[in-house]
């Protein structure tokens, strides 16, 4: 079942590549939504995809950053606006 999960990684996150990097993993994925640094030093994905897409792509950016992620934050969402591609946002 497609659903939508906001998820927030805390950690090293900004300023490694860490929004290019989860655009290309999710590009090449089934994924829609978008990544973006939140002002508190986070980024911030917003997943429209199914459970096991959505996990595949933490985990891929868990192996990639490694311990620069200190924190995964997930949360099944009822979505403001749909998304029909993925994007980096600013």
């Amino acid at each position: 079942m497609i659903q939508t999960t906001r998820i927030v990684f805390h950690g090293r996150v900004q300023g490694v590549g860490f929004r290019w990097t989860t655009h290309g993993l999710a590009r090449s994925m089934p994924i829609c939504g978008y990544v973006c640094n939140l002002s508190d030093g986070t980024v911030e994905v917003v997943a429209k995809a199914t459970d096991t897409t959505v996990r595949s792509l933490v985990n891929r950016l868990k192996a990639h950053f490694g311990d620069g992620i200190t924190a995964i934050e997930l949360q099944a969402i009822d979505p403001a606006e749909d998304f029909d591609d993925f994007q980096i946002r600013r």
